[in-house]
């Protein structure tokens, strides 16, 4: 398989898990790009924690937009 399509796959997977459980993406993301991409940690923390951020902003944003969020 190529990285990319491994790349989307764990992408969903973890947008799946974050979805029906809402918490615990970095602690599946970072180990996943580790170990299915061979990326050092250094390199897979700042991406795991990137990628949860913009989730939690986009969270906040359209819980802003329903009201649930002030």
């Amino acid at each position: 398989m190529s990285p990319d399509l491994v790349s989307v796959e764990l992408g969903l997977f973890i947008g799946i898990v974050l979805a029906l459980k809402g918490a615990g993406g970095a602690i599946l993301s970072i180990p996943l790009l580790v170990f299915f991409l061979d990326l050092e940690m250094t390199q897979a923390a700042p991406i795991g924690l990137f990628a949860l951020t913009i989730a939690a902003g986009v969270a906040a944003l359209i819980g802003l937009k329903n009201g649930k969020v002030r």
